[in-house]
């Protein structure tokens, strides 16, 4: 009935890392002595004695409480029961941007999604709408041809988003070059072949086709990340500060 609600895992001082833990059932849960950690062999935070949540009841551990400040790079969370015998919930988290939190909505919901501000031991806000949005997806021309393959990204906003620096991963990988960017309200395409997609529709150029991505998009269905570099300073296991 409890389980990791919300996590921010790449604050900026003041503001700290938390985990938060919402019940969802209509029935009080004691969470005293549970575990809270981002190691799978290490129970790292016990919950006080104590410490029940209400019906949709919230509550939340900041990095100072817990001991230990979460990895913006990605890790691993665990919500573990007081015996130590189970894993009651845990999330696996890739990469995520700076301020950002990602969470349940609503509370308790089934899947966890970047929201649109960190709400710390209050109900979730609703999932944030990303700079860029994959638009459109041909894994399967009608040529039968993979070089007939294309992305296509929208800039739902209001203002420009410069691509410099981000990736394609998955199934298929392409760097956009620095030039890179979408208008507001503009759409940009990512190409098998480009020089055969824009020969093909006369509507395509050099700025809004790119290519050639490696690769290629598997009928069967696979995934496809659209990623942004974001800088993290850490301390290596040898006390050297690395990016």
């Amino acid at each position: 009935h409890v389980l990791i609600n919300e996590l921010l895992v790449h604050s900026t001082a003041p503001a700290l890392d938390f985990i938060e833990l919402c019940n969802h059932s209509p029935l009080p849960v004691d969470l005293s002595g549970c575990y809270l950690t981002d190691e799978r062999n290490t129970n790292k935070f016990r919950i006080p004695e104590g410490t029940r949540l209400d019906p949709r009841g919230l509550i939340a551990f900041n990095e100072i409480q817990l001991g230990f400040a979460l990895r913006a790079e990605g890790e691993t969370i665990y919500l573990v029961n007081s015996n130590q015998t189970r894993v009651i919930d845990a999330v696996r988290y890739d990469g995520q941007a700076r301020d950002l939190s990602l969470g349940r909505f609503p509370d308790g919901g089934p899947e966890t999604r970047p929201l649109a501000q960190p709400t710390e031991g209050a109900p979730n806000a609703g999932f944030r709408l990303p700079e860029v949005v994959f638009n459109e997806i041909m894994f399967n021309p009608i040529s039968g041809s993979s070089q007939d393959e294309y992305l296509e990204l929208f800039n739902p906003g209001s203002n420009p988003v410069s691509l410099a620096g981000w990736r394609l991963n998955g199934g298929i990988g392409f760097a956009f070059p620095a030039s890179a960017s979408i208008p507001p309200g503009g759409l940009l395409v990512v190409a098998n072949s480009a020089a055969r997609l824009r020969t093909n529709h006369a509507n395509l150029t050099a700025d809004n086709c790119l290519g050639d991505y490696t690769g290629a998009l598997r009928n069967s269905g696979e995934r496809v990340v659209l990623t942004r570099p974001e800088w993290v300073a850490v301390t290596n296991l040898a006390g050297a500060l690395v990016t």
